[in-house]
């Protein structure tokens, strides 16, 4: 059995985490960089201080997974920042991907609508849209610049923020993005403060 590993960190880590991944004997994977959007105004990621951060994907075994996420744990507990979770098919799950692919522009309504709904934060990609002969996926234009936008969100909340992302930028009517979600387990977040230990208590008796 396999799964997807996706890990989101300081881009001052990341010759340490490919290195890690070759040592483990994971040779290929999928790096992308990107800036968080955690920050509540746009403004602050473009000050000295943005927060540059790496993607890296890959498919491994879950032995090679559980090394992997035990290396990487110790990098975010080093940062305070950045998340790690793996992607496979579960029965009783906690959190959701939720992956939204927009025309550029539009990452501040996004952040703003889901935060509305119970989302922290998140990270943004620029991408642009590839594929063979085709002019258009789902409706929507891949020969045009690209941002992608990855939430990892609470269950209960998934369906909340989705349909806000979707009802406010009209994806359903204008073909202009897609938002979709995954499962996701073995999710590590950073250290957290005494406050928020207390809060994720009390979901998790829920």
């Amino acid at each position: 059995m396999t799964e997807v590993c996706v890990a989101i960190f300081d881009s001052k880590h990341e010759n340490e985490i490919v290195n890690k991944l070759k040592e483990i004997g994971d040779d290929f994977f999928i790096i992308a960089q990107g800036i968080s959007v955690s920050k509540k105004n746009l403004f602050e990621m473009f000050t000295n201080d943005k927060k540059q951060r790496t993607l890296v994907f890959t498919e491994t075994t879950p032995e090679k997974e559980l090394l992997f996420k035990n290396y990487v744990k110790t990098k975010l507990a080093d940062s305070k920042s950045g998340i790690y979770f793996c992607v496979k098919e579960v029965l009783m799950k906690k959190y959701d991907l939720i992956v939204t692919i927009a025309p550029m522009g539009h990452v501040q309504e996004i952040m703003d609508e889901a935060r509305k709904m119970g989302a922290g934060g998140g990270t943004c990609f620029s991408a642009r849209g590839a594929g063979a002969n085709l002019q258009s996926f789902m409706g929507m234009s891949i020969d045009s610049q690209k941002e992608i936008i990855l939430i990892v969100s609470q269950s209960e909340n998934t369906a909340q923020i989705t349909n806000a992302i979707s009802n406010k930028l009209n994806f359903n009517d204008s073909r202009v993005g897609i938002v979709f979600t995954l499962p996701v387990d073995n999710v590590v977040f950073p250290p957290q403060s005494k406050n928020e230990k207390e809060k994720n208590k009390k979901l998790d008796k829920k």
